[in-house]
C-alpha cells in the first residue's frame, strides 16, 4: 500500500502558511496594545490623591469660590485658600458650579 504525497493547492498553501500568520500577527498586536494603552489609561483616568489634608464640601446655589474659601480659611489669608483650592481640585478657573464637591484644604 503505497501512499502519494500530499499536494496542495494554491488555495491550501494560502491557508496552511497564511492562518498561522494571521493568528501570530494579531497576538502580537494584542500584547503591543496591552503594553501600550493601559499606561496612558491609567495616567489619565487616576487622579493622585491629595496628600494636603482636606474636607470636602459642596458647593450652594449662588455661592462663589471666594465665599467657599472664606468659610474655611479659619483665621488663614482667603487669597491663598482661594489659590489652594484651585490648585487641589484642578480647577481652570473661578467659576464653580452649584452642587459640585470641592476639597478645602486644612491647616496652614
Amino acid at each position: 500500500m503505497s501512499r502519494s504525497p500530499l499536494h496542495l493547492t494554491r488555495r491550501g498553501r494560502l491557508v496552511f502558511v497564511g492562518l498561522p500568520v494571521l493568528l501570530a500577527v494579531a497576538v502580537l498586536l494584542t500584547v503591543v496594545g496591552v503594553f501600550t494603552t493601559a499606561p496612558a489609561a491609567a495616567e489619565q483616568g487616576v487622579r493622585q490623591v491629595p496628600s494636603t489634608p482636606a474636607v470636602q464640601v459642596t458647593v450652594q446655589p449662588g455661592q462663589s469660590l471666594w465665599q467657599v474659601a472664606a468659610e474655611n480659611a479659619h483665621g488663614r489669608d482667603t487669597r491663598d485658600v482661594v489659590a489652594k483650592i484651585v490648585s487641589l481640585n484642578g480647577l481652570s478657573g473661578d467659576h464653580i458650579d452649584a452642587g459640585r464637591k470641592l476639597y478645602i484644604p486644612l491647616g496652614s
